[in-house]
């Protein structure tokens, strides 16, 4: 396994961020609860000490489901959870308010079982409180030991601050094979001394080489609806770009997979960042674990980085 430092924290992290949103069941088809925790348990073994998950995933499910597995080796694991959304009479609210913010904190603690947060995150921006009031919000929470540290996710952080943030030590978007649009965005914000946390590393499993061009879904599975680019209009054919290029560079590599391939990239590319991936069985843990503790070549890397081309030749045409 590889590690890395979380930003100004000095808090030691795997670099495979366990992605914990299929452990809240809703929108992954079909669960067992005892193979979750089992890739938990597995996760563990191989060396991951990063659990990434949200008090929204399964409403709440996600979280205890964590804090259940790793109550015995809290000491060994970093906790990072989420804030700033919830359902309401079955609808979607984005709220970063104070109020919802310390209530989210208090569920979340008492889930994960632990009296401290690790990592808290900004969920989504609510576009109505301002940046500032949450910011004061997470120093607040900080300063009375609720949270260690925290971050943002789906959010620039140049949108809060030119400078640094005390307290802010990660930012997370998406990013993958298909998002090479955002790679000097990071760049920019690593520079500034935040860890990246890649999510949607394998675009929802679209690197996996595993779906045809006109792959559907059952609408069960949330790769049915349209947000999910890589399954829908423009974004099939940069899948597909994608995917060619990975398995143009595969017999380089004999016995890795392609969404470990996939991996790789965002991992060479970003050489101080955390690559999140959800997690339904320790066999997913297995082969995605073998994505560590080896490189790309720069020749590979360079040429699944489409270093060199147009916006056009590397697939990028529009917002993705």
């Amino acid at each position: 396994m590889e590690y890395t430092r979380l930003g100004g924290s000095g808090r030691e992290v795997s670099r495979f961020g366990f992605g914990g949103c299929p452990l809240g069941g809703h929108g992954w088809g079909d669960t067992d609860e005892r193979r979750l925790t089992a890739a938990i348990d597995a996760a563990f073994d191989a060396g991951v000490t990063f659990f990434d998950t949200a008090d929204i995933y399964g409403l709440g499910r996600s979280e205890e489901l964590l804090g259940d597995a790793l109550q015995e080796r809290r000491g060994e694991v970093t906790f990072a959870t989420k804030f700033g959304v919830r359902r309401e009479n079955d609808v979607t609210v984005y709220d970063n308010s104070s109020a919802w913010m310390r209530t989210s904190a208090e569920g979340s603690l008492k889930r994960l079982k632990t009296d401290r947060i690790d990592l808290y995150q900004l969920h989504y921006w609510d576009q109505q409180t301002p940046l500032a009031d949450i910011v004061g919000g997470l120093q607040g929470l900080r300063d009375e030991g609720k949270i260690r540290a925290f971050g943002v996710t789906n959010l620039n952080p140049s949108e809060i601050s030119r400078d640094p943030v005390e307290g802010l030590v990660s930012f997370s978007m998406e990013y993958n094979l298909t998002r090479q649009d955002r790679t000097e965005e990071i760049r920019r914000s690593e520079a500034g001394g935040l860890t990246f946390l890649s999510w949607g590393s394998l675009a929802q499993g679209a690197l996996s080489g595993k779906y045809a061009a006109g792959a559907t879904f059952d609408p069960a599975d949330r790769r049915s609806r349209g947000a999910y680019s890589a399954f829908h209009g423009e974004g099939v054919a940069r899948r597909e770009h994608a995917v060619s290029r990975l398995r143009a560079i595969a017999p380089n590599y004999p016995g890795r997979t392609l969404a470990q391939l996939a991996v790789r990239w965002i991992l060479d590319s970003h050489p101080a960042s955390v690559a999140l991936v959800g997690m339904k069985s320790p066999g997913q843990v297995v082969d995605m674990s073998s994505a560590f503790d080896w490189s790309l070549s720069e020749e590979d890397l360079a040429f699944l980085s489409m270093k060199g081309g147009s916006s056009a030749e590397n697939g990028l045409v529009g917002d993705v």
